[in-house]
């Protein structure tokens, strides 16, 4: 049976134990508060081992007690709202396959088991208008949670049907908090509802869920700093490890959110994955010096094999769509049939090649091993113990390096020679782009001047990427030139596609030598001392 969905619109607050709630009787719109009923509510929290489901704010729960005893699958929908998918009771043994068939794009074939349980003393009171409608709901609740000792670190165990409110016992918390769930009531009254809760001694949630409550740092920070994932801590409380999880953790959500659409050959999302196994990639090496000797060298190695999986595809199709436009705008009175159609076989059957190498690597063993060892990797960076430094102190250090492989590879490059020049070049790309995205991962952190770095190396990358392209088009045009010759055809339209991208070539560099001078400036000026230290 399909599950039912709504979408709750609510907002949660932290309170101390002993707390009264305050009337909420004279708020706009409400007439009076009906009569209070109260429940006892009982939920297993199911998640993987590694907690993939609470990394990505859903929850899964078989809750008894109250009205809507049953389970659940809820997953955040904008500002203040979770999309609820429910189904009855049923077996309390395992999950409702059409709710995990929801989330089995982020779970895999990883067994679901119980990570929590949640006893609930709530306290439900309507506020009504003065028709007796129900504007919204305010729930007071007294919260136990128990996780098992095996929660987060080996298989499910049954979580004791008894609690107690003693924080001594070992994974046992309590707490209260209070929720405000609307019904026909609009935003408005959602807004002087907190109002008047904060007036009352309320707080922002320093959890999103009850869940994430139960887990405290057994849930993995994936975004520091941002409210609503597992446990916050501030921006200068971080760690250099905390920074690199949380790296970690998001571009290998951006990674999987896309293996549906590169197993259907959608290219859009060929690119997006692509892009995310590089700035994993580029984590790595970034924080290289905090880890321990070796400890990310296989994960890197199957990142740069996803990586040409991903790009064997991608850049044939490309490639082909930049031939066939330059040949197209040639001048009239050239016979371009041959040409044309040489190209569309050479690089439609690398594409379609490649479309099949990479649907098929998406869903081997071998990607899922990778995934496993980035969850890992996220959720216990193997680091050396200088990583429990704060990261405004150590990371900064970090971009400098890369922006200082960048300097020497510039440098080689500038000395560099025809024909070495080219391959160069593309060694200084490769730097650049590491440097972008080593910017990125430290934002957080860095702030202001990361990003400065990050956009003045991301133009670099760009116009050496513009070069590189022109460098493979041509190689790629000798090769089809080559078998046209011995076929016997008309060479002029490849000398013409030829001059063209060597002229594209020529620009590129031109391009390339006033961003080079304006990301030299941009690192000078942000990084300063940091450039000299250790050259």
């Amino acid at each position: 049976m399909p599950p039912t969905s709504h979408l709750e619109i609510e907002r949660k607050f932290d309170v101390p134990y002993d707390s009264s709630p305050p009337d909420l009787q004279h708020l706009p719109g409400v007439e009076a508060a009906g009569p209070t009923s109260t429940f006892h509510l009982a939920a297993d929290y199911w998640d993987t081992r590694r907690h993939h489901l609470a990394r990505h704010q859903i929850t899964l729960r078989r809750r008894t007690g109250g009205t809507d005893a049953g389970w659940h699958l809820k997953v955040g929908a904008g500002v203040d709202g979770r999309a609820e998918h429910a189904c009855e009771l049923g077996d309390a043994t395992a999950p409702p396959e059409a709710l995990v068939d929801l989330v089995r794009h982020l779970v895999l074939e990883h067994p679901l088991q119980v990570v929590a349980r949640v006893d609930t003393h709530r306290d439900e009171t309507p506020l009504l208008d003065g028709a007796g409608r129900v504007l919204a709901w305010f729930c007071d609740d007294l919260v136990v949670s128990d996780t098992p000792p095996s929660s987060g670190h080996g298989a499910a165990q049954t979580v004791g049907a008894t609690l107690r409110p003693d924080r001594t016992t070992p994974g046992t918390s309590h707490w209260r908090e209070w929720e405000v769930e609307l019904a026909d009531g609009d935003r408005h009254l959602l807004a002087a509802t907190s109002t008047a809760l904060i007036a009352g001694g309320a707080q922002p949630p320093v959890f999103a869920s009850k869940l994430a409550h139960a887990l405290g740092d057994r849930l993995p920070i994936t975004h520091p700093g941002r409210p609503g994932r597992g446990h916050r801590r501030g921006r200068h409380d971080r760690s250099a490890s905390d920074v690199l999880g949380a790296r970690l953790h998001s571009q290998l959500d951006a990674l999987t959110a896309q293996a549906d659409g590169v197993a259907a050959g959608d290219p859009t999302a060929v690119h997006d994955m692509r892009i995310a196994t590089r700035r994993l990639r580029a984590a790595l090496r970034t924080f290289e010096p905090v880890l321990e000797t070796g400890a990310t060298t296989q994960c890197t190695r199957e990142l740069r094999w996803l990586g040409l999986m991903l790009g064997s595809a991608r850049d044939a199709q490309v490639l082909r769509e930049r031939l066939e436009a330059e040949l197209a705008a040639l001048p009239g009175g050239l016979d371009r049939g041959p040409a044309a159609a040489r190209i569309d076989a050479h690089l439609g059957r690398l594409a379609g090649t490649g479309q099949a190498h990479t649907a098929q690597a998406v869903t081997s063993d071998r990607y899922h091993h990778l995934l496993d060892e980035l969850e890992t990797l996220a959720t216990l960076p193997p680091a050396r113990p200088e990583a429990a430094a704060r990261a405004k102190t150590l990371v900064p250090g970090l971009l400098a390096r890369d922006a200082r492989r960048f300097l020497r590879a510039s440098r080689r490059a500038g000395r560099a020679l025809p024909p070495g020049r080219d391959v160069a070049l593309h060694e200084v790309r490769k730097r650049a782009k590491q440097l972008r995205y080593s910017a990125e991962s430290v934002t957080p952190v860095c702030g202001k001047r990361a990003r400065k770095v990050a956009r003045a190396a991301t133009r670099v990358q760009e116009s050496l990427g513009a070069h590189q392209d022109a460098v493979v088009a041509r190689q790629v045009v000798r090769d089809l030139t080559t078998q046209a010759r011995t076929a016997g055809e008309d060479l002029t339209p490849y000398d013409a596609v030829s001059r063209v991208e060597r002229a594209a070539a020529a620009r590129a560099v031109e391009a390339y030598d006033q961003d080079l001078r304006h990301l030299r400036k941009v690192l000078r000026r942000r990084l300063g001392g940091l450039l000299l230290a250790h050259r």
